[in-house]
Order: C-alpha cells, then structure tokens, then sequence
C-alpha cells in the first residue's frame, strides 16, 4: 500500500529504566506514518471529477467516509474534524474505493501530449531541468589525494601509467567528464552546464560560447547576486548534450587552480540562473570553507544564508547536492542546510570516490515537483513533531521536489490519554499535490482506517520494524542537528528495546538486524562526538553522518525478501 505505518496503532506507556541501563529512556510505541514519495513516479490512478472537500478541514471524501440520506442529497460528517456537510448531491457509489487515488487539476503540457499521439514507440529520454555543475577551483583543490594501491595497479596494467597520486581538482574533473559523457549516451537532449569558483565566479555555460566571468556584483547581496544569475540565464543558451559535448568536456578537462573560495555568491547565481528551469539540478563540487563574499566564514549572516538559498532552491523545485572533498573543513553545519532544505545529498568523500557518488546522485532521479503534502488525522489523536504545534491533528509540508528514494514519516500520539476512544479503527488521510515531469498537475488521495489496541504486546507484535527504524533514524538526526544529540542516543535505544521484544516473526528479525546496522555508524558518532554536536562544532564527516540518517529510506531497513521484489518491482511499495 501507499500509505504506510506500523500495522496496529497503540499508545505510550512509561517505565522506570533498570540499574544497568546507561540513558533513561521512555518506552516508544509504533505509532507512524510512512509516505513513499517516490511512488509519485507511478503512472496516476485517475478518477473523474472534482474531489469533495469537508467545507471546514479540507479532508476528502474517500472510503473512509460514511454518507448519510438527506432528502434528495446526501450529508457526510467529516471523520476528522466532525464538520456536518450538507446536501452533497453525491452517491455512495461514487466515492473513490480504492486506498490511492488521483484527480489531475490541470494537463500535461500540449506539446508533450502531442509528443505522444500516436507515437507509443518513441520514447522521451530527457528529464526536464539543467544540470549545473559548480566546481571550487580555488588554490586548495591542488592538494594530490593519494590513489589506492588496487587502483594505480590495476591503471598500471591496463595502460603502463604509474599513477602515485593525484590532486582534488583532477579527480573532480574525471568524475564530471565521466558522468557526462554517460549522459551523452542516456541523454542526449539533457543540458548541462559549469560554472567555476575562486575568488571570482566564471559562468562557463555549456561550453560552446565564451565563458562570462561575473563583475561589479555586490558579492554579499543575496538579492542581486539572484539577480545576476537570471541576467546571464538570458544572454546564455543551454544546447543539449549532443551539441554541446565535446565542447563541454574540453573546458572540463582545461580547468586550472586559481585563488580563494567564493562559494556562497556561486550557488546564488547558479540558483538564479536556473531559477525559471523547474527540477534544474545544482552539484557543488569544494573541498574547502567559503571565505570570499556571502556565506564566508567574515559574513555575519552566514548561517542564515544557507538556510535562505535552500529555501529558495526549493520554492523553485531545484536541488542542491554537496560533493565535499576530504582534507579541508568544509563548514557543513553552516553549509548543509541549503541542501536539506532543498532534498539534495550531502556527502563528504575521499577524491577518489567522487565518480561513484556522482553516479549514486544521477541514479536517484526527481520524480515529482511542487510537492505539497497535507496530512489529517483522528481528531482523538495528534502528531508529534518539532517545529508544529502540539495538538494539531492536520499538518502541512512544503517539499518541493521528490526523489527517488524520498520518504517522509511522522509521529503521532493518543491527544488525551484519560479520553481513549471507543472504536476498532481509526482512519487517516494524506493529500499531496505535485506536479509529473511531463508537466500535468495532480492531487493523490492516500486514506485508509487502521486497527486501534490498547494492549502494548499486540502493539509491539505487530509493528512495522522497517517504517519504525527508519522513523528513528528520521527523528534522531532531526535532534542531533538540533543540538540534542542525548535525545536522539535515548531514541535510537529506546527502537532498540521496543525492536528485541517486539519482532518475532522472520521478516521483523532481518529488518530489526538491518536496523542495527544502519544506525551503528550514526550511533557511534553521536557517543564519540557528544561534546561536538551539543555546542555545534560538529565535523564535515558527523554532518554527513547525520544528513544521510536523515535522508535514508525505507528500502535500506527491509529484510532479504522485501529487498529481492524491489529490485523485481522497483515500483512496489509496502
């Protein structure tokens, strides 16, 4: 099914730890919601008409609604907020049975659907958006890495060359001609751009025209820096890969060193300059902390800098990855936000796996832009998320674009413990309207009512071990990143108690043991740099520890079964 949580519902109790637990602990119940975003990629179940919303909360009428004979119409009390809504000139048999749904608010672009008319065995390759390449070339990135001794062998027989060593900028620049000449055979229509940084920003384009080195730009203002790169997106065409290949690969393969690191003012304009390209890609190759213009270690705003350009990638459906190089520090904890903000990867790497993770990056596609994800619950129960208000039983979530491998959880809690509700079932709802690559506008429906217990074992027994690992890695990154990394030690610990005496069956063991695996490498760093994260002081390496906790999904913490019909149906979803 789509939509997704621990099997049976169940409320929290608490308990008093044993003399030999080190961190106190709260016993955690199973109570999630699991939304895989990449199911947007599915082809859309389409009904007809226009959905029947409640006139008080918004909900839609689904088969978890019941109506009610009003004379001549029909009346549905909401099951989430419990608005009366009167004369429906609607019929039981017309309300969506299915547990997805979707309405399209508006069509495909015309000339994408013309595309299609009766030409089924054409197939439109490219994905829509620019890739953007932004690539430090500042002094540091002449700093040699040294190769593995398997590698240069293996170089050494294949072409007679001792390769001992090689610098940051020249493993960059194999893995952006490798990745793009893949490209240029999957995609050949796709656009591809460089842009270079030092001190200065160098708008290479896609290497068929002269390259535009940007001048009397206030470096430290965001607005014009925005600004500047949508001035040059105009006076800059983008040919497709296989006009502009060899050109592309030959500014590549021609970089050179040069000063300090402008990195803020270059993710400003390259945001600008793709700012009207919806699902554009920006991958920020560094290896060292911005200190030249906006975002620099002098500029005083700088944490909110990377905040704001995030923020902004993402209202512009575009994503931020970080290709950090080992050696120099970074900065992550300030630089990180732009990509978590904008569904983008954070990775920190030895130079020579840079070609690999590339790849990794490339694979893990937009699926879906404009991502708005509404989520209604019971009016018994509420969610139990930072940053939201306590006793909301409805929640929204701008995401802007949709990965691959996206997934959302979210917690919830019983609202009143003493007013516990006398049903055998209580149902849920979530709405999300994005928008297909091929441009058509839609709104899928996910509602399903799920058992309700009041009995802990039959909870515990019965619980969804993968959704509920992948909830804790969720939410302890969440509270390391917020500065309480012994928070997010008692949650992981707490899953793990909750986890040993609750999965019995074959499938819960294998995921309850992919679940320790995946948080041991987390765990470990949070212990080791307690200190760190608690005053944010926290490396490159802790920050990509953690941003890869918080992106994970669910597929990582399935057992061997699960995993074997996902790589059969990638599309399935559990």
């Amino acid at each position: 099914m789509a939509v997704t949580e621990s099997a049976i519902a169940s409320f929290p109790y608490r308990h008093a730890p044993s003399s030999r637990t080190p961190i106190k602990t709260k016993k955690i119940d199973g109570n999630i919601m699991h939304i895989p975003l990449g199911s947007l990629a599915d082809d859309p179940q389409l009904v007809t008409g226009d959905p029947i919303r409640c006139s008080k909360c918004d909900a839609v009428l689904c088969q978890t609604s019941v109506l009610v004979d009003d004379g001549d119409t029909r009346q549905w009390t909401c099951e989430y907020c419990g608005k009366e809504n009167k004369k429906l000139e609607v019929t039981a048999e017309e309300i969506p049975k299915e547990l997805m749904f979707d309405y399209m608010l508006s069509p495909a672009t015309e000339k994408e659907e013309k595309e299609k008319e009766g030409k089924e065995e054409v197939v439109q390759k490219v994905t829509p958006g620019i890739i953007v390449y932004c690539m430090d070339i500042s002094g540091s990135m002449d700093s040699k890495a040294a190769v593995p001794e398997l590698q240069a062998a293996w170089k050494q027989a294949r072409s007679g060359e001792e390769l001992e060593a090689k610098s940051r900028l020249e493993c960059i620049k194999e893995a952006v001609m490798r990745q793009v000449e893949l490209l240029k055979q999957e995609q050949p229509e796709k656009q591809v751009m460089l842009v270079l940084f030092d001190s200065r920003i160098e708008i290479v384009g896609d290497g068929t025209g002269s390259s535009k080195k940007v001048t009397g730009v206030d470096m430290n203002n965001f607005d014009a820096l925005i600004m500047e790169g949508q001035k040059q997106a105009k006076k800059n065409e983008i040919k497709p890969l296989r006009l502009s290949h060899d050109n592309l690969m030959e500014k590549v393969a021609d970089l050179h060193i040069g000063g300090s690191t402008a990195l803020g003012p270059a993710l400003a304009i390259c945001a600008g300059f793709v700012s009207d390209v919806p699902s554009s890609e920006i991958v920020l190759c560094t290896d060292g902390a911005p200190n030249s213009g906006i975002g620099s270690k002098a500029d005083n705003i700088r944490d909110s800098f990377y905040t704001k350009i995030g923020g902004y990638a993402r209202s512009k459906n575009i994503v931020i990855n970080i290709m950090a190089v080992e050696g120099e520090a970074v900065g992550m904890q300030y630089v990180s936000p732009c990509a978590l903000a904008s569904g983008g990867t954070i990775n920190v790497l030895n130079p020579m796996e840079i070609v690999r993770q590339l790849r990794v990056i490339w694979q893990n596609k937009v699926v879906a832009s404009s991502v708005h994800v509404t989520f209604l619950l019971h009016p018994s129960l509420v969610f139990v998320e930072e940053g939201y208000p306590k006793d909301c039983s409805r929640l929204v979530k701008e995401v802007g674009n949709a990965l691959k491998d996206s997934d959302l959880t979210f917690n919830f809690k019983l609202k009143d413990s003493n007013n516990i509700p006398d049903v055998e079932e209580l149902p849920f709802q979530v709405q999300i309207t994005y928008t297909r690559k091929n441009g058509m506008k839609c709104l899928r429906v996910m509602c399903k009512s799920h058992k309700f217990t009041k009995d802990r074992k039959v909870m515990e027994e019965n619980i969804n071990v993968a959704v509920v690992g992948l909830a804790t890695m969720h939410k302890a990154a969440e509270m390391t990143k917020n500065r309480a990394p012994l928070k997010a030690r008692a949650q992981i610990l707490a899953t793990k108690n909750m986890l040993k005496r609750g999965a019995k069956t074959v499938e819960q063991r294998e995921e309850r043991y992919a679940f320790l695996n995946e948080c041991e490498e987390f765990e470990d760093d949070i212990s080791c740099n307690l200190r760190q994260w608690q005053f944010g002081e926290a490396t490159d390496s802790s920050h990509r520890i953690a941003h890869q906790s918080h992106q994970a999904n669910v597929h990582r913490f399935h057992g061997a079964k699960k995993k074997v019909a996902a790589v059969q149906k990638p599309s399935q979803q559990y």
